[in-house]
């Protein structure tokens, strides 16, 4: 089965993923940004460089081009260090100077297209060099030329160079811890925006625990969530009105019936058939006792109204159930033992709904008990009872079944056994009443096993 998506992780991971996004995404653009910017200044020195070169051009007196340079420019384009070359062409395309000729096993650069009219970039590579330049069309002295120059972006004196390289790592320095302050921000903005969900949340798990007329509270609620808040509530009122009237129905039906089966009895009882009155009145007890249960019923749906009882010792209600009990076992011919702890076994509860949960627990073991069993009822510390007969047992696929509201064993409707099917379904309404639960399983040497396990009251007797 899918596990429900929890609003907190869900809300996490989409901000991590956004936060990590976002900071990749600007990373990205300002490094795009800046390798532009830097691309864009390399062009610009190199054809400022180009210019400077441009306007150091002359003629001597034989007509041959030669090229002055200021003493800083000049040591830029040395090619002893292999940093900045230049290249000075003619219209034709043939080289008139360049400062790669004096570099051995050179190349010149070589201009691809003679009739530049506009500045162009390239690059080559020469000799392990990777060659970064810019041709920029010049008039000197009448003559149309192209100077060319280039640096190499593999010398460790290029400044361009370094910041592309550096500028990654200076930058995240930055960026990274200002996208993880505004997360913080947001996953703290996140958390309160939950927290009222949280609070919610403990309260509708603290609705059973505060009775009938909790609700959930509205005012504190946030307005996206109020009408949630109102329908649940409104629906907690129809359930709270309809369990009520089940309720009372309930109690007034079995109230209305103890008169017409009483003036039954009597009749029954005036039956000359000393047979056909034995019948009848068995029938007339097996009503009478359906009654009872269901004025039980309605009695424990009404404590319910109630939170919580005042501490009760279970091993006194043990031995009270047993007492009671012992004339019906004797009659069986059905021995019943008690074995209570030593110190008293206290819950906090109702007292009646749970003696009729050991009466119902000890009835139910004596009718499937057979004639000299044994019914051994044991309390144990922290807060448990557990009754176990020596009867058939309860078959596997009819211990998730037995505490249903009149649902009989087929053994019991083959052996046509009297009962509507009540006395275990009170006994687990009883345990849910108590938030505690109560289960079946298999007793040692046959038979069946129930444990009615509660909540210990405050200082009660600890686990043995």
């Amino acid at each position: 089965m899918r596990r429900p998506r929890s609003l907190t992780a869900t809300g996490v991971v989409l901000l991590l993923l956004g936060t990590v996004g976002a900071a990749t995404a600007s990373l990205g653009m300002l490094l795009t940004r800046n390798s532009v910017f830097i691309a864009g200044t390399e062009v610009d020195s190199l054809a400022a460089r180009a210019q400077a070169l441009a306007a150091g051009l002359r003629r001597n007196e034989a007509g041959k081009w030669t090229l002055h340079l200021p003493r800083e420019l000049a040591a830029r384009f040395d090619a002893t260090y292999r940093r900045s070359f230049y290249a000075i062409r003619d219209g034709s395309g043939r080289a008139i100077l360049s400062s790669l000729d004096t570099v051995p096993d050179e190349v010149p650069v070589v201009l691809p297209n003679s009739e530049l009219e506009e500045p162009a970039t390239f690059q080559l590579r020469r000799g392990g060099m990777a060659l970064q330049g810019v041709s920029t069309p010049v008039e000197v002295e009448g003559e149309r030329l192209v100077v060319q120059v280039a640096d190499n972006m593999n010398h460790p004196d290029v400044l361009t160079d370094d910041l592309a390289a550096n500028f990654l790592g200076q930058v995240s320095w930055v960026i990274l811890p200002a996208f993880l302050a505004l997360a913080a921000v947001a996953f703290g903005t996140l958390r309160l925006c939950l927290r009222p969900i949280e609070r919610l949340s403990e309260r509708a798990a603290a609705l059973p625990r505060l009775g009938a007329g909790a609700r959930l509270e509205e005012a504190t609620t946030p307005r996206e969530i109020q009408p949630l808040v109102r329908a649940m509530n409104e629906a907690l009122d129809q359930a709270e009105r309809a369990h009520a009237a089940q309720r009372h129905f309930t109690a007034e039906a079995a109230h209305q019936m103890r008169t017409p089966l009483a003036v039954l009895k009597t009749h029954a009882e005036l039956i000359q058939d000393a047979r056909a009155s034995r019948l009848l009145g068995a029938d007339v007890a097996a009503l009478e006792r359906i009654v009872e249960q269901l004025l039980t019923l309605a009695e424990i749906d009404a404590a319910e109204t109630v939170p919580d009882g005042p501490e009760v010792d279970l091993g006194l209600l043990a031995e009270a159930a047993v007492s009671f009990l012992e004339p019906l076992a004797a009659r069986q011919e059905v021995e019943l033992e008690l074995a209570a702890a030593a110190a008293p076994v206290r819950v906090r509860g109702h007292e009646e709904p749970l003696y009729q949960a050991i009466i119902n627990l000890l009835q139910n073991a004596i009718e499937h008990s057979p004639e000299g069993g044994l019914v051994r009822v044991t309390v144990v510390p922290p807060g448990s009872v557990e009754v176990a007969d020596q009867g058939p047992g309860v078959p596997e696929q009819e211990k998730a079944l037995v505490f249903r509201r009149f649902w009989r064993a087929r053994a019991d409707r083959a052996g046509r056994r009297r009962g509507a099917g009540l006395g275990l379904a009170i006994v687990q309404r009883v345990a849910e009443l108590h938030r505690g639960s109560v289960t079946v399983a298999d007793a040692p040497g046959g038979g069946a096993l129930f444990r009615l396990s509660l909540e210990p009251a405050a200082g009660g007797a600890a686990a043995a």
